[in-house]
């Protein structure tokens, strides 16, 4: 009789619990705009690259300076959106962003003129790709996980490498069938039904704006006398009691800041400069698209359970000695594209190497933040050093363009990325965790 009481006790007391943490959803949401990414975005350009090249006669620096003009629009917005992400959340935010990229990639097939080009990727799709990627992302599925934070952003970024497999073969086939205007339109309906419609059900700034904790666990009552405006401030639930959060001005004091920064310039450099001309190095090398975008398809496969392996081992090994790992794998797998002279080596040394490594770029990086500074200034302090991904982001993909332009070859600026990640392994070696020493006030 005394056991029936109990159970019926605790049957009343969880009777109103959701059985399925809402943080989930979350996750999907970002996991759709991720494999919707891949698609409109850098990761995929590089097959439009030549034929629009080509067609419009254009040099590859001058293709480039759109990619340029996108990422200096999307250094000026990141402050914008990371204080909107903390303050309102990314609701609304990355439902009106995807539908601007709608409208972007459905101008990109109007394009005739470089005016054009610049406008229509460079701007228009500099407010549709902002608030999609990993600015909006990563500090929202920091907020509502913690103890699980690592599993939770590995699935959500393995979207693009889901994307990659996915839409590589149909970008193809629209380009060789129907010609690259035809394919930019087929893309500019992709962003509804994936991005927009889930981001305005789903989407939610913070566990506790829903009476939730991060990973669903049941709050605790604050310790007593705890200061409510203390810069860094304990997170008083089950799990994550060890967790701070620091504002963006007292991290901008931490040496650690400064060299993550350093890093992420170094690895965004190699990243962003691979990503937008290796299928042109590919097939500059003698490969054909068809080599190149299976190529890219073994890499996404890879990068998949990269992500998702690499992400849950993140809950329990340290972040920063797995980060310096993928930085030189990085590092290794873009020597072997360099020296690739068959198609097995190309898929082994570049596909599989690269993509265990580099594939979680997008991934581990980006949780050393709610590691070092916490989650509840996050969206701040990312915004505010957004613009040095950025200017990263410009400069690889320019180098090497002007690299090509000058050599007619790729090998130099791909030499000089494989030092990037070496350079990026150090800094993060350099960056420890910050300890904060002593409580510090709000200003």
């Amino acid at each position: 009789m005394h056991a029936r009481a109990e159970f019926l006790v605790h049957f009343l007391k969880n009777a109103g619990k959701p059985r399925f943490f809402y943080g989930w959803y979350i996750v999907l949401c970002g996991f759709l705009a991720q494999s919707m990414r891949v698609g409109l975005g850098l990761q995929t350009f590089g097959f439009f690259f030549k034929f629009m090249s080509e067609e419009l006669g254009w040099t590859r620096a001058m293709l480039t300076g759109g990619l340029m003009t996108n990422n200096i629009i999307g250094a000026v917005l990141g402050p914008a959106i990371g204080f909107t992400v903390d303050r309102y959340g990314p609701r609304l935010l990355m439902a009106g962003s995807a539908g601007m990229l709608s409208v972007s990639l459905l101008l990109l097939s109007q394009t005739h003129s470089l005016w054009q080009f610049y406008l229509f990727y460079g701007v228009v799709g500099a407010f549709g790709l902002s608030a999609t990627t990993f600015g909006g992302l990563n500090p929202t599925i920091a907020k509502w996980f913690v103890r699980k934070r690592g599993r939770a952003t590995g699935i959500a970024t393995a979207g693009v490498n889901v994307g990659g497999v996915v839409l590589t073969p149909v970008i193809l086939f629209l380009i060789s069938h129907y010609g690259w205007r035809a394919a930019w339109m087929v893309l500019a309906l992709l962003p509804w039904p994936f991005v927009v419609l889930p981001s305005l059900l789903w989407l939610r700034r913070q566990p506790e704006d829903m009476g939730l904790r991060p990973d669903g666990d049941e709050a605790m009552v604050a310790p007593a006398g705890a200061p409510a405006t203390d810069v860094l401030s304990v997170n008083p639930w089950p799990g994550i009691a060890e967790e701070v959060s620091w504002t963006a001005p007292a991290a901008f004091r931490t040496r650690a800041l400064w060299l993550l920064l350093a890093a992420e310039f170094f690895s965004g450099m190699a990243v962003s400069g691979g990503i937008v001309h290796r299928i042109p190095y590919m097939t500059d090398q003698g490969f054909s698209n068809a080599v190149a975008a299976t190529t890219f398809v073994i890499y996404s496969v890879f990068a998949f359970f990269s992500k998702l392996i690499l992400g849950s081992l993140t809950d329990r090994y340290s972040v920063r000695h797995l980060t310096i790992a993928i930085m030189l794998g990085s590092a290794l797998g873009l020597f072997c594209l360099i020296g690739a002279k068959s198609v097995w080596q190309l898929y082994l040394g570049y596909g599989v190497v690269y993509g265990i490594a580099g594939g979680a770029q997008n991934t581990l990086p980006g949780l050393i933040w709610p590691t070092y500074y916490g989650r509840q200034f996050l969206g701040a302090i990312k915004g505010l050093t957004s613009p040095f991904g950025r200017a990263a982001g410009i400069g690889g993909p320019m180098f090497a363009a002007f690299i090509y332009d000058g050599a007619e070859s790729y090998e130099l600026a791909f030499v000089v990325f494989v030092g990037c990640f070496v350079a990026a392994a150090l800094l993060i070696g350099l960056a420890r965790r910050p300890v904060p020493e002593g409580p510090m006030r709000a200003a």
